[in-house]
């Protein structure tokens, strides 16, 4: 059974008081954290400690915090960057992971999911272009700016995160708990994937991961796919119950694992020391899934 959102919460805020562990390496970088979706997830993300319940750590601010952003849709660049996403303390790491990993890999992925009318930097209006999960059925949300309460307060930012946020609260009833999947999905519209990775209580399930051919398919298709790793709970190497987007895998001398961390930091790991703690990766169905010019995804 899921957790209510009042004890997940607070076993989230228990969890929160960690520090980052001294194998991480920082480097500057930004995305976020989850619960479980307003639809029942899929029998994979709910095993045992498979739940995204993290939240970023205390001194990161608070939801009251946000304010509307005084800049253009897309920010004082006009284009949609990873420097816009922030967690704070909105438990959603499965949404922002899940954006980060897709503006990240290509800024169109968020440019055709708006729909406005007029200059990207004066529009006071635009429209989401989501999907229902499942059915892939359009369900296009209208944001205004002037609704906005959770959009960052730096003029750089755009506001286009603040209104994905809330279209994304008006389908799915919150941000918190949104699997990376299903955000893949209803951001997109293409068909998204869990694979379960293959140790501790997992080792020999049948379609389970080996550490190989995680590695495999991490070093082979990151850097060219949305790609996001969830952690399990209990973990002591990195951030447990929690998202991240897989950057890349490299070799040098280790097999070493890079991930965007939702509060802010880079960090790079030898995927021996944090293979016990993998819960799995979210990814698309298909890999080879581009976005598509003037249409959603």
């Amino acid at each position: 059974m899921f957790p209510s959102f009042p004890k997940a919460l607070a076993s989230c805020l228990l969890s929160s008081l960690c520090i980052l562990p001294a194998i991480a390496i920082p480097v500057n970088a930004l995305i976020t954290t989850a619960l479980s979706g307003t639809e029942l997830a899929p029998f994979d993300h709910s095993l045992g400690s498979g739940l995204l319940t993290h939240l970023p750590p205390p001194q990161r601010g608070v939801l009251a915090g946000r304010t509307e952003t005084p800049g253009g849709l897309f920010g004082a660049n006009g284009v949609p960057d990873i420097a816009d996403l922030d967690q704070t303390t909105i438990p959603d790491c499965g949404l922002i992971a899940a954006v980060g990993a897709l503006v990240g890999q290509h800024s169109e992925w968020i440019t055709n999911l708006f729909e406005f009318k007029g200059d990207a930097g004066t529009t006071t209006a635009a429209t989401v272009k989501l999907v229902r999960g499942i059915t892939f059925q359009a369900n296009p949300k209208t944001v205004q700016k002037s609704s906005l309460t959770n959009a960052r307060s730096d003029a750089h930012e755009g506001w286009w995160v603040g209104a994905l946020e809330q279209a994304i609260t008006s389908q799915e009833g919150k941000v918190e708990g949104i699997f990376p999947d299903r955000a893949l999905e209803v951001i997109t519209g293409r068909k998204a994937t869990f694979k379960i990775a293959g140790n501790g209580s997992n080792s020999g399930r049948p379609g389970a991961l080996s550490k190989d051919q995680f590695w495999d398919l991490v070093s082979n298709n990151a850097r060219k796919t949305p790609m996001i790793l969830q952690s399990r709970a209990g973990a002591v190497i990195f951030t447990e119950s929690h998202a991240f987007w897989i950057q890349a895998g490299h070799v040098d001398g280790k097999r070493w694992v890079s991930l965007w961390n939702p509060y802010g930091i880079d960090e790079v790991y030898d995927l021996e020391a944090i293979w016990p703690w993998i819960w799995g990766v979210h990814m698309f169905a298909d890999m080879s899934e581009q976005p598509r010019k003037g249409k959603t995804g």
